[in-house]
């Protein structure tokens, strides 16, 4: 017997919250499960999700500016929250669901009132710090109606714990797991961005171009970098968020910035890639620049697993994945200055960065193997739909 199981995402386009989730439905044994996904939007996610024969539904939870919310945003957030629920309510209801999943703070709410309407658990994966105190206040609420919630760091669950110590009992860490890369056909797209000296070294930032990941203070740092080290190469890979006019900005920002300091010759602009695993091959350093706590890190992990040295500030999630000097190099602030000279240190100390990129894959290779997350994550199914039989 299979159980219908309906997961819920607010993006159609791929992050690391929506990589996790596709890690989550391949582990899936289809004679046990059957999954029915919804998705907010169009993109990557989706098409991939399509391609493989899910059942992908339309959830219109709406798309909203990153950053700090207005009170229209909010007003249609809470206006569409409803809807959804009981879009979702009647799905539930006809196709006889078995259990909710959400993979999502902005799914979190609609799926717990979905839940609630027809008697149904509900599993929260939350991937983000939560940043807004009124967010933490709401889904602190709603966290009372949820059979368990999954965080992908103790930083992550943090926020709610501190809103709501009692959620302790519902709270699981599980981190993410080290990514099963496969041979990529991907590799001649990765030579048309090839233009630097293959001596050079690679030192790239991978990931959606919004403020928050700090695009610009890398592109800083290079500059400062440059001043001391001719040999290097930099790279830039991800693109705005589709529809985001404060991304757009940013973007433009940065690119001007380049310019403007006349280091487009050592500048390679690479967008959204569904397959990053080639894209880290020309690289021998990746920065993460976040100007905030990181959830997890899905990048770091990444690197990790490829024998990658990192720089990383010490924030978040990224304090559990990593020790510095042993898997990373760490910083306190991901300024420009401390990001220029931990680049520095790297590329004067060549074998410095060998062992931290052979440390690292190491631990990731010990700590966050995909076989043990999908282990856990099948626990907590089975656990949640015995919980739906009673």
């Amino acid at each position: 017997m299979s159980f219908p199981i309906l997961f819920i995402d607010q993006f159609g386009t791929f992050g690391g919250g929506q990589k996790v989730l596709w890690i989550v439905l391949q582990s899936l044994v289809p004679t046990h499960y059957a999954p029915v996904i919804a998705l907010n939007g169009d993109g990557s996610f989706r098409k991939t999700l399509a391609a493989s024969g899910y059942q992908v539904l339309d959830l219109a939870i709406g798309t909203y500016q990153s950053g700090k919310k207005s009170n229209t945003d909010e007003l249609r957030f809470l206006w569409r929250t409803a809807l959804c629920a009981l879009q979702l309510a009647l799905y539930i209801v006809r196709r006889d669901i078995r259990l909710l999943y959400a993979n999502g703070p902005r799914t979190f709410v609609c799926a717990c009132i979905a839940g609630k309407l027809t008697h149904r658990p509900v599993i929260w994966h939350l991937h983000n710090v939560l940043a807004s105190s009124g967010q933490v206040r709401l889904l602190a609420f709603f966290a009372g109606w949820v059979h368990q919630i999954l965080t992908c760091s103790e930083a992550v669950a943090q926020r709610l714990l501190t809103a709501r110590p009692e959620l302790r009992s519902r709270i699981t860490v599980i981190h993410n797991p080290m990514p099963r890369w496969t041979n990529s056909s991907t590799r001649q797209e990765v030579q048309k961005h090839l233009i630097a000296p293959p001596e050079h070294v690679g030192i790239g930032i991978l990931g959606r171009i919004t403020p928050f990941k700090g695009q610009l203070q890398f592109a800083q740092a290079a500059r400062l970098v440059i001043q001391e080290v001719q040999q290097v190469h930099f790279w830039i890979m991800g693109s705005p968020a589709t529809g985001d006019h404060q991304d757009r900005q940013y973007f433009e920002q940065i690119r001007s910035f380049v310019k403007d300091s006349r280091l487009e010759q050592r500048f390679s602009f690479v967008g959204h890639q569904p397959d990053v695993r080639p894209y880290y091959d020309v690289l021998d350093i990746v920065v993460v620049a976040s100007q905030g706590p990181e959830a997890f890190g899905m990048t770091v992990l990444e690197a990790m697993s490829l024998a990658k040295a990192v720089i990383a500030p010490r924030a978040g999630g990224i304090d559990e994945l990593v020790e510095d000097e042993h898997t990373a190099l760490l910083v306190t602030e991901a300024s420009p200055e401390a990001l220029a000279a931990k680049i520095l240190d790297l590329l004067r100390d060549s074998e410095k960065r060998g062992r931290l990129g052979k440390n690292a894959r190491e631990v990731a290779q010990a700590r966050f193997s995909a076989d043990a997350f999908e282990e856990k994550i099948q626990r907590i199914l089975n656990s949640a739909l015995r919980h739906a039989s009673c």
